[in-house]
């Protein structure tokens, strides 16, 4: 019996090993960058807006970026019409196309899929984070929701996005410490005429 229960606890938890991931380019450097947008999450359509609106909550934990409304980005996807030409998907193009509309200098796209077979469930988040005036991936980070016990899969899909949260949150405070911010000439004209 004893055997049978060590059995059974290592295909449990052998069944639970799901992979992450999380890659970043630690040459880029940021120039001016004040504000990020945060794309709605596309994925399973029961998840997307729970998705989108915890990545944002989590995104707010930082204060060094600007976390643009997400009115004003839905506003620039209805202008550029992108779900009428790829419904559900967002090209790096096209997130770099919005987020230069809403003057973002970054943005991130997302997308939230689960999993149930009736006898486990999980959920997994991939979130990259976009440069808009170069359109390079800057990081990106896929996770499962890493949770052993689970009731629902609502509450794989939060713990997974919770996660990827976590791993931009720290680029993105990497990100504040490394920013060039670089005046134009007429800007340090204004100020050496205060001074």
């Amino acid at each position: 019996m004893k055997k049978f229960l060590i059995l059974f606890l290592c295909l449990l938890l052998t069944g639970c090993a799901n992979p992450a991931y999380f890659r970043r380019n630690v040459q880029f450097i940021p120039v001016n960058w004040s504000r990020v947008a945060v794309l709605p999450f596309t994925g399973d359509i029961r998840f997307t807006q729970v998705a989108t609106d915890t990545f944002n909550l989590h995104l707010l934990e930082q204060n060094d970026f600007m976390v643009l409304e997400p009115s004003t980005v839905e506003v620039a996807i209805n202008k550029l019409a992108v779900r009428e030409d790829f419904p559900g998907v967002f090209s790096v193009l096209q997130a770099q196309k919005i987020g230069q509309l809403v003057n973002a200098e970054a943005v991130f796209i997302g997308n939230i899929t689960s999993y149930n077979s009736g006898l486990t469930m999980n959920a997994f988040a991939t979130v990259k984070l976009i440069d808009t005036k170069s359109g390079k991936i800057i990081a990106a980070s896929h996770k499962p929701s890493g949770l052993l016990f689970v009731w629902s899969e609502h509450q794989c899909a939060v713990k997974a996005v919770e996660r990827t949260a976590k791993d931009m949150l720290k680029v993105l405070k990497d990100l504040a410490s490394k920013n060039e911010i670089s005046q134009t000439s007429e800007e340090i004209q204004e100020q050496e005429e205060i001074l």
